[in-house]
C-alpha cells in the first residue's frame, strides 16, 4: 500500500520508522537525538542561520504575497478534499456509519411501511 507523504514523515521517528533505514544494521534514532544531530549538522545550522536573521522589508517583498491568496472557493475546496482523504482512511468509521445508515432506513421503512392514510402524520412522526 503506498502511504501518503505525511504519513510518511510523521512514522520516521516512531519506532517503526527503522524500517525506512537505508542501512538495515544501522540504529534507530528518537526524536530528541535525531533533532540534535540535524541542528549540528551542516544543513541544520543553515537554517538556523537564516531563520534567525531580521526579515527583509525591503520593496521586493511587498508584492510576495499578492499572488499567492486563495479565494474562499479554493480554500473551501482543499478543506473538503482533505477532509475527504481523512474519511476514506477510516475504514472501520466508514463501515460503521454505513451499517448505522442502512438500519436505521431499514427501521424507519418498516415503521412506515403501507401507511397510506395520512402522509403528513408521518412527517410530523419522522420530524417530531
Amino acid at each position: 500500500e503506498r502511504m501518503d507523504f505525511a504519513d510518511w514523515l510523521q512514522s520516521i521517528p516512531a519506532i517503526d520508522g527503522s524500517q525506512y533505514l537505508a542501512k538495515k544494521d544501522a540504529t534507530h534514532l528518537d526524536s530528541k537525538t535525531f533533532a540534535e544531530r540535524f541542528s549540528s549538522s551542516r544543513i541544520g545550522r543553515d537554517i538556523i542561520k537564516s531563520v534567525k536573521q531580521p526579515m527583509d522589508k525591503s520593496e521586493d517583498m511587498i508584492g510576495l504575497y499578492e499572488n499567492r491568496q486563495n479565494t474562499w472557493y479554493d480554500n473551501l475546496k482543499l478543506l473538503v478534499e482533505r477532509e475527504m482523504l481523512l474519511w476514506r482512511r477510516d475504514k472501520y468509521t466508514m463501515r460503521a456509519r454505513i451499517i448505522q445508515n442502512l438500519l436505521m432506513g431499514v427501521i424507519a421503512g418498516s415503521l412506515f411501511w403501507q401507511q397510506h392514510e395520512n402522509p403528513l402524520s408521518v412527517a410530523g412522526i419522522l420530524f417530531q
